[in-house]
């Protein structure tokens, strides 16, 4: 199997390829939407932020789910990972399957509003 070159012509072409398709477009839109203003309120509020914050929550109580303010980079960073992986898969899939791709498209927002809850959530705990 040959896999085509990933660089940021053939994303936008993928973008613009998926951008046909309305509900795939609306998909794009909020997960593009939802990165940035996670960007956005880490920035806003970064000055605000204590040296450490709580991320990882899986962990003990205390001190244990305490990672340096640095670590909430790490969630609109993969969030937009995700998406990227997200939308190469829906364009491979748009011609054949358009419902896989529209869902794959939905897919990605949805994980880019949930890091929002999740970084507004952090955040607004800490100030």
């Amino acid at each position: 199997m040959k896999t085509a070159p990933v660089n940021f012509h053939s994303l936008k072409r993928e973008i613009d390829e998926l951008s046909l398709d309305p509900a795939a477009k609306l998909g794009l839109r909020l997960a593009f939407l939802a990165i940035g203003l996670q960007f956005i309120v880490i920035a806003l509020f970064w000055h605000r932020l204590p040296p450490e914050v709580p991320l990882l929550y899986s962990r003990a109580y205390g001190d244990a789910q305490l990672v340096n303010n640095f670590w909430l980079w790490l969630l609109p960073l993969l969030t937009f990972i995700l998406e990227l992986i997200s939308i190469r898969l829906a364009a491979k899939a748009r011609t054949d399957h358009q419902l896989w791709s529209q869902m794959l498209s939905w897919t990605g927002a949805v994980i880019a509003i949930m890091g929002l809850t999740t970084l507004v959530k952090i955040i607004s705990l800490m100030i």
